[in-house]
């Protein structure tokens, strides 16, 4: 995998008192393409490491 940023904001005066809410998409291409046999969630301390309907990943197939 890759990592790509394709755009950051700096305009926030101090980070740690101020900061703004921005849209992320993740994509993720398994192996040979197929998709996997379950879901897929983002998870991490920014949702407690839970299972969310607002952090599955959608198969898209045409953009494997």
């Amino acid at each position: 995998g890759q990592i790509v940023v394709s755009q950051v904001s700096h305009d926030v005066a101090d980070p740690d008192l101020a900061g703004q809410y921005v849209d992320v998409n993740f994509r993720f291409v398994p192996e040979g393409g197929r998709r996997y046999g379950s879901d897929l969630f983002v998870v991490g301390s920014f949702n407690n490491w839970q299972l969310e309907e607002s952090t599955k990943l959608i198969w898209i197939p045409e953009r494997t």
